[in-house]
């Protein structure tokens, strides 16, 4: 199963939004004062539908009106745990996008390096839980096939 990236974003966004108990017009509002002079509530709509992405400013605007961190409004949840992420692209050879994991790792900060680049074209490698008593889980990337 799949979920296109934007709806992780969208999702995440609706969350904070409703944490807070605020309306789309409120961070309408919250996102002029911050200079986005052009968002309304319909804006926040779309983007809560996946109709719109928002840009990389907007996404740290959006963190400081929703009173939230980046990675927060950016991060897959729990709820995506069974699914790979998908990009606008979809399929690439006949791959599915990336797995929930590496894109959290990602947003950490942290390359798992589960996607790597060959004659142009994305190539991934699903990293693997490992678990061992008395520790957190933790991933080990498995080889790059070459």
């Amino acid at each position: 199963m799949t979920t296109p990236y934007g709806m992780v974003i969208a999702r995440n966004l609706r969350a904070a939004r409703s944490r807070l108990g605020i309306e789309q017009e409120e961070v309408a509002r919250r996102m002029r004062v911050q200079g986005y002079e052009t968002w309304l509530r319909q804006t926040v709509s779309s983007i809560e539908k996946n109709k719109r992405r928002p840009l990389a400013e907007e996404i740290a605007a959006l963190a400081a009106a929703l009173e939230t961190s980046i990675p927060q409004l950016m991060t897959p949840t729990a709820d995506d745990a069974d699914v790979v992420v998908d990009f606008p692209a979809g399929e690439i050879d006949g791959q599915q996008a990336f797995a929930v994991i590496s894109v959290r790792r990602w947003i950490e900060a942290v390359n798992d390096r589960a996607v790597r680049w060959k004659d142009g074209r994305p190539v991934t490698e699903h990293a693997t839980v490992v678990n061992e008593p008395g520790r957190a889980a933790w991933l080990a990337p498995r080889p790059a096939r070459d």
